[in-house]
């Protein structure tokens, strides 16, 4: 049996996904709640105004899966993700995030709800596109190198020789996947079996990517690779691509917006700057104050920044102060003077960061 014979059994007879896919074709507090209902109506009003403007490439308008024993994996999921753009789906374990790929594969079925493609019924999809899938594990053959992954991978996509030996290097490249191109998978580490599921991927150039938590397991220097190469593929070819992970570092990195799953809801989505104003605001850290002293110096901290809301520690005090206050320079000059009469032994300023938020949203999901 030759290689392309091999090849053509294993495009028939590959699994459920990739047979899925020729549908498409092959080529907590009070505050953040109002924040997060007002993200979703935006939301929802963009996915109107971008469906009447023909922008959203994929867009899911009121997704729900509910299993047969009542468990809700996702809830009312509305949201759109624009041609060429990089959106991020983060959420802890068991948010929902697999569910909602699975439901875009057609590996499983919404039990309400629609998916569009390019405002067509994901089932009813006319115009074909090609994509690459990346799943939450990786599916490959243990006896076979990196390098005979990427041919066959190419030839069931068509590409021709030449396009796809210069493919094939240039993925093996930019994801350093070069030193281990003729290493059986059995003998690849981890992360490096996830950085060949990626340049499985992203093999023939797809229109849209969809990469299940790629990046589990893999080192920081992989995970960047990774990342420069979508963006670099989002930016020159226009490729959408649809990621998701639990790492808020890689989402604020690579991603264009983002949305945050909690339990099978859409919580908060947005560009990433904008949700970093959304959430943006700064933490007072007073570290070891004399027991009698903690009324004393809240009184001073409240009388230069009355919105202050302070919260009492081990370690000290921890005032949260509203993004918009003007007074830090007035406040240190106090809080100097009592670090030098003793009162305390230092202090810090910093601002929430997104990851702070994402942990909070996190906790959410393990009270509920």
């Amino acid at each position: 049996m030759t290689l392309v014979q091999f090849c053509y059994i294993l495009q028939r007879n590959f699994n459920p996904i990739e047979r899925k896919r020729t549908t498409i074709n092959e080529n907590g507090n009070s505050n953040i709640s109002n924040i997060e209902d007002q993200d979703i109506l935006a939301e929802n009003e963009r996915n109107k105004i971008k469906a009447e403007s023909n922008q959203n490439l994929i867009k899911f308008v009121d997704v729900e899966k509910v299993y047969v024993n009542g468990c809700h994996a996702v809830e009312k999921l509305s949201f759109g993700i624009e041609s060429g753009q990089i959106f991020c789906l983060i959420g802890p374990n068991g948010a929902g995030k697999t569910t909602t790929f699975d439901i875009l594969t057609q590996k499983i079925r919404a039990s309400s709800g629609q998916v569009y493609i390019q405002d067509q019924e994901l089932d009813k999809v006319k115009k074909g596109f090609t994509y690459g899938l990346c799943l939450q594990s990786d599916t490959l053959w243990t006896s076979l190198t990196v390098r005979q992954h990427l041919r066959i991978y190419s030839l069931m996509k068509g590409i021709k020789k030449k396009e796809a030996l210069e493919a094939i290097e240039y993925l093996m490249n930019k994801l350093g996947l070069k030193e281990h191109a003729e290493k059986r998978v059995k003998n690849l580490s981890g992360g490096t079996k996830r950085k060949l599921s990626v340049a499985l991927a992203l093999i023939g150039g797809p229109e849209i990517i969809i990469l299940d938590e790629a990046t589990t397991g893999v080192d920081p220097v992989g995970r960047n690779q990774i990342w420069e190469l979508l963006k670099l593929l989002s930016e020159k070819r226009k490729t959408t691509v649809f990621i998701s992970t639990h790492y808020m570092e890689d989402a604020e990195l690579v991603a264009d917006r983002l949305g945050i799953l909690v339990s099978g809801r859409l919580e908060s989505v947005g560009r990433v700057s904008e949700l970093r104003k959304k959430y943006e605001e700064y933490s007072v850290i007073i570290k070891n104050i004399e027991d009698d002293s903690v009324e004393y110096i809240e009184e001073i901290v409240k009388n230069i920044i009355p919105k202050a809301k302070a919260r009492i520690n081990q370690k000290g005090l921890t005032f949260k102060v509203p993004p918009k206050v003007m007074k830090f320079s007035q406040l240190f000059i106090e809080l100097e003077n009592l670090k030098s009469e003793r009162m305390i032994e230092d202090f810090s300023i910093c601002i929430t960061t997104l990851e702070q938020v994402f942990l909070r949203y996190a906790k959410k999901q393990i009270r509920s």
